[in-house]
């Protein structure tokens, strides 16, 4: 910000409800410039914000922040950082223009020999920009140089490159959260504890008796409560193809009807705990391939069961790893009370 000149007129620009944030290193900069700001009648859009402007950056990202302009005119061995954190971190509308101070600085960005740490530094970052095929710039050659940068309307993979900094494989990562997998000692239940501790998640485990069915029904019921007090959460159900036909020729309307259920209870929290930070989804696998399959009572039918299936097999527990994963993860977050189905097809036959 330094003296504040630059805020103020940017800020007689704005409309009434316009607002500004300003960036200052310096607390005595700001006591100097609010007096100045307070006898204008546009110094009420103006926020001033003390710290490095990093910190500042990181504060407004974390808050959600979106801005028409952002003008750099700080350090200039960050410019690069500056501009990487605010595209990165979606800061700028899509609309919007990054205003870059001294990019010309002194002609020295001209000269080969030049020993000069900022004039380095904008040599650098005005090569960066150019070879971002994301943005298109123009250098307004005034004083020392201001760079006016777009995004490239459309361009092609460019729309995001990433979500809060994070790339498309980082938000599938599950560091520093922890999951609770029930019928975990084998086959879909095993998998799944597997994947959520791959992706970097702390895994609880239990399998089924009758004690800790019990356990189960009372720790679901708790993190419930506890996911709703937080704000913040992931239920995912395992339910079955059998919620959508009615598999055959084996008879099990037990079965059947009790998935259904699963897939009604998965859409109805999965709308009435979504204001709340809850998201609530299922996974609906088709036969799959494990240990159960290969019982005296079912290998007979396996045959029967692959002449329905168009992708002429079992599932295997693999297949649907990466669902849980991905249902498990901040990039499903806009996805609730939904039923993932993976069945190699047959619900389509």
């Amino acid at each position: 910000m330094f003296t504040g000149y630059g805020a103020l007129s940017i800020a007689k620009g704005l409309p009434e409800d316009g607002s500004l944030v300003a960036c200052e290193l310096e607390p005595y900069l700001k006591e100097f410039a609010q007096p100045i700001f307070d006898k204008s009648p546009h110094g009420r859009k103006i926020t001033v914000k003390i710290g490095s402007a990093m910190d500042t950056l990181k504060e407004l990202a974390a808050a959600g922040e979106q801005f028409d302009m952002a003008f750099v005119d700080a350090d200039k061995n960050n410019y690069i950082n500056y501009y990487k954190f605010i595209l990165d971190h979606n800061l700028l509308r899509l609309s919007g223009m990054i205003c870059v101070d001294n990019s010309l600085f002194k002609a020295k960005v001209y000269l080969k020999d030049t020993s000069d740490e900022n004039g380095l530094a904008l040599r650098d970052f005005n090569q960066f920009v150019m070879s971002d095929h994301c943005v298109e710039q123009v250098i307004v050659p005034l004083r020392d140089g201001i760079s006016i940068i777009r995004r490239v309307p459309m361009a092609p993979a460019c729309v995001f490159r990433t979500v809060n900094g994070r790339t498309i494989l980082g938000r599938m990562r599950l560091d520093g959260r922890v999951f609770y997998v029930t019928g975990a000692g084998q086959g879909i239940g095993r998998a799944f504890a597997h994947a959520l501790g791959e992706a970097g998640a702390k895994v609880a485990v239990v399998d089924l008796d009758q004690g800790k069915a019990e356990g189960v029904a009372e720790e679901f019921t708790l993190k419930g409560h506890v996911m709703l007090k937080q704000g913040y959460g992931k239920i995912i159900n395992t339910a079955s193809m059998a919620s959508l036909i009615v598999p055959h020729p084996q008879k099990q309307l037990a079965f059947n009807t009790s998935k259904a259920g699963v897939l009604k209870l998965t859409q109805t929290l999965g709308t009435e705990w979504i204001d709340r930070g809850v998201r609530v989804n299922c996974i609906s696998p088709g036969f799959v391939d494990t240990p159960l399959i290969h019982s005296e009572s079912l290998r007979p039918l396996v045959q029967r069961w692959l002449s329905d299936i168009p992708a002429g097999r079992l599932a295997l527990v693999t297949d649907l790893q990466a669902a849980v994963v991905y249902l498990a993860s901040d990039a499903s977050d806009y996805m609730t009370g939904h039923n993932l189905v993976i069945e190699g097809g047959q619900s389509l036959w």
